[in-house]
């Protein structure tokens, strides 16, 4: 274990008396990538099995580290083309802006309406080019957490706040059980954001017109819950 935190390409092969399935289960999840029984290193014994067993722990550490360097390398790509992406279309959306607030004269209605879809546009690309990027960080194994301590009724308030013209359009009630008192836990604000939007933006698209959505939010015992029903 201590190897592995500062090395991940030397190849370990444990040398070991007990020969039995747990062993070698604990040494490869650990950080192994064979092991070897001590029997068959004794005097005038075959060494081919000891011979095999190197050869396929080098193999296969060679597998991982290749694996690794592959999906950096596709991270690294994937981070240049949706930066790539990123710049022409905010330039495209704050031009768009610019235009609807009259910095450049005024609009017509026929105007500002192809206008707005063409901001919307952007904006939407924009989230499909930042979720994109993340998606890509994630399989990656390279998505990085930023924890602190935050209040969750704040941010699920701050979610319900976004989804209520779409709920109000679909004629949908919203139920919100939330404490009155703060809720304080360590968590990444803007990724429990994401999880939150997810599940409301779920919770609305599958929900009839007409039907109702509960939010609930609760702590006991240490423990934090969120639940959305539809």
């Amino acid at each position: 274990k201590r190897i592995r935190e500062h090395d991940q390409k030397v190849t370990i092969v444990i040398l070991t008396a007990a020969g039995n399935v747990r062993v070698a289960i604990d040494a490869i999840r650990h950080g192994a990538d064979a092991y070897v029984r001590k029997q068959n290193l004794s005097l005038g014994s075959d060494p081919a099995e000891l011979i095999y067993s190197l050869e396929q722990a080098s193999e296969r550490r060679a597998g991982l580290v290749a694996q690794q360097k592959l999906e950096q390398v596709r991270a690294d790509l994937y981070a240049i083309v949706t930066h790539d992406l990123r710049n022409p279309t905010s330039c495209i959306q704050t031009s768009a802006e610019m235009l609807l607030n009259g910095d450049y004269g005024a609009l017509t209605s026929e105007q500002t309406e192809l206008i707005e879809i063409i901001a919307n546009s952007a904006v939407k690309m924009n989230t499909l080019i930042n979720d994109y990027l993340e998606f890509a960080r994630i399989d990656a194994g390279f998505l990085k957490l930023s924890r602190e301590t935050a209040d969750l009724r704040a941010l699920v308030q701050a979610s319900l706040s976004t989804i209520q013209l779409q709920i109000r359009t679909k004629g949908q009630t919203l139920i919100a059980d939330l404490p009155q008192e703060p809720i304080w836990s360590d968590v990444d604000s803007e990724r429990f954001v994401q999880v939150v939007d997810n599940l409301l933006t779920n919770a609305v698209k599958y929900t009839p017109n007409g039907g109702t959505i509960t939010v609930r939010l609760r702590s006991h015992n240490d423990v934090d819950e969120l639940s959305v029903s539809d």
